[in-house]
């Protein structure tokens, strides 16, 4: 049977036999930036050092929580605070493989112990269903063809991060709003001409992106269509 081989590990020497391996450097830079040691910059230039990286029919496993973090280090609530859901989009757009942990759709505010039975406390009303519903769906639909991410230049306030991923003639336009203060955003770079559509209120949209304003810890998810 064919398998699918995930490596624990972020050494590009795995690539050569690994289908796909963990994006722990993301991970910690990210929580240097909610911690005030890092800024955006650093995150940017960490997308594109894994976009340097990457090995053709290879991928990096993208996620804001799982089993280890979850027990040691912290909820994604603990660590991201307002940043969890943003860098959940993120981590299901941008370029390479998602992975959500059992409880995200609660949301779960709950460390788990990790070497005794500690159940999820479901409580029935799953308010982020939709929300993992809707990037999964977005995410799956890009299939196996080859996938390219770019990164595009905001001018204007520096805790922006926005990127296309691109498939054939599929592509999607991602705006993070990464800071606590409203923020008004101007892309630098041209963005492919028609009509998106806004994947989770399903309304179309004809970008202006001279002029975009985004709410504290807001994210934007466009579809071309």
């Amino acid at each position: 049977k064919p398998l699918f081989w995930l490596g624990e590990t972020e050494q590009n020497s795995y690539q050569q036999v690994f289908d796909c391996s963990y994006a722990w450097h993301w991970m910690h830079i990210t929580e240097s930036f909610m911690k005030g040691k890092a800024g955006v910059d650093e995150l940017r230039l960490a997308l594109t050092e894994y976009l340097k990286k990457k090995l053709p029919y290879t991928n990096h496993l993208f996620f804001t929580s799982n089993h280890d973090e979850n027990s040691w280090n912290g909820t994604e609530y603990e660590k991201y605070h307002d940043a969890a859901l943003p860098l959940a989009v993120f981590a299901c757009t941008w370029s390479g493989l998602t992975l959500t942990y059992s409880g995200q759709e609660l949301p779960n505010y709950k460390r788990l112990k990790f070497f005794e039975k500690d159940e999820i406390q479901w409580t029935g009303k799953n308010e982020l269903h939709n929300f993992y519903k809707t990037l999964l769906h977005l995410r799956s639909s890009f299939g196996e063809e080859v996938v390219e991410a770019q990164l595009m230049h905001t001018l204007g306030d520096r805790n922006v991060i926005a990127f296309t991923k691109t498939s054939g003639s599929k592509q999607i336009l991602v705006i993070l709003n990464l800071s606590n203060e409203q923020q008004w955003i101007n892309i630098a770079e041209a963005v492919a001409p028609g009509n998106y559509r806004n994947i989770f209120t399903q309304k179309e949209e004809a970008p202006s992106l001279k002029e975009l304003m985004m709410e504290p810890w807001n994210y934007l998810v466009l579809e071309k269509i």
